[in-house]
């Protein structure tokens, strides 16, 4: 080697030694994974924006852009039945926000159609209605 042939170190017998790299592949390995994900991010990005494009298939594009790459889409990209489920679940949402904005306005609804229904809810939630311009006291 060079070092012995300069004399830094001495000359040693093959057998005594194996030359092993011990830091340094791994994270090479990181930062082509790294990179990869990174390329993968973005086509993901410039895929969206071609989702209004009726002749693209972006889901298609978008696997076909990880294979190429070299990217396991194993747990990145949701399975069919992960997206139905998430699709019932935000629909389970919407529907009880619209019920419970609905229930709302229809209590309201009734509370104000009469003076004795607004009594009574106000009863119900412990306050004392006052008029308008009306001291309390």
């Amino acid at each position: 080697s060079q070092l012995q042939a300069t004399k830094h170190i001495p000359e040693l017998p093959k057998e005594a030694i194996t030359p092993a790299v011990v830091t340094g592949l791994e994270a090479i390995g990181r930062g082509q994974d790294l990179s990869k994900l990174t390329d993968f991010m973005q086509l993901v990005a410039t895929a969206s924006n071609l989702q209004s494009n009726q002749d693209i298939n972006t889901n298609v594009l978008i696997l076909r852009g990880a294979n190429a790459i070299g990217i396991d889409t194993d747990g990145i990209l949701r399975s069919d039945e992960e997206k139905a489920q998430m699709m019932a679940q935000q629909a389970v949402q919407s529907g009880a926000q619209n019920f419970a904005g609905t229930l709302g306005a229809g209590a309201a609804g009734q509370a104000t159609s009469s003076p004795e229904a607004m009594q009574q809810a106000a009863d119900n939630t412990g306050l004392e209605p006052t008029t308008v311009g009306q001291a309390q006291g």
